[in-house]
C-alpha cells in the first residue's frame, strides 16, 4: 500500500494538512527560519518537539497568523 503525503509548496493555494517543518512554516509566512524558530522558543508560535525535530500544525500558525494580525 502506497503512502501518500501532501507536500506544502508556497503556490498552493490550500492549507497543508500535515506537520510542518520550520522551513515550510518559513515559506508560508515568507520569513526566515530564524524567525519561526525564535517565535517557538518565545512562545509565540505553538510547536511540537519530538526529541531534535521541531513541527508546527497548520491550525497553529494559521492562530499565529491571527494574533499578529495588524
Amino acid at each position: 500500500m502506497a503512502h501518500e503525503t501532501k507536500a506544502y509548496n508556497n503556490t498552493s493555494p490550500e492549507k497543508p494538512s500535515a506537520l510542518l517543518t520550520a522551513s515550510e512554516v518559513a515559506a508560508w509566512l515568507r520569513v526566515s527560519r530564524a524567525y519561526v524558530y525564535t517565535a517557538a522558543r518565545q512562545g509565540r508560535l505553538q510547536s511540537i518537539n519530538f526529541g531534535k525535530a521541531v513541527r508546527f500544525a497548520p491550525q497553529d500558525v494559521e492562530a499565529f497568523l491571527r494574533q499578529n494580525r495588524g
